[in-house]
């Protein structure tokens, strides 16, 4: 169980890197009337980021809501 962490780190990192690798081209985004040129990569972590602190940001308030305890 020990090595199985690692192994699990190097292989999502490789898997992240190849991912930055093949997606490398700049894109534009257009949102109203602002356009943003920036790596398709990024644009996909932004996004994963976003997702990620909006799901802790649910899972804190179902967490600390008024009520009887569960």
């Amino acid at each position: 169980m020990r090595r199985l962490r690692p192994t699990v780190l190097v292989l999502a990192g490789g898997l992240l890197l190849l991912f930055v690798v093949q997606n490398t081209e700049v894109v534009t985004l257009t949102f109203l009337f602002w356009q943003f040129p920036l790596s398709r990569a990024l644009f996909v972590f932004i996004l994963l980021a976003i997702g990620f602190f909006l799901g802790l940001l649910v899972g804190w308030r179902r967490q600390h809501r008024p009520g009887p305890p569960r």
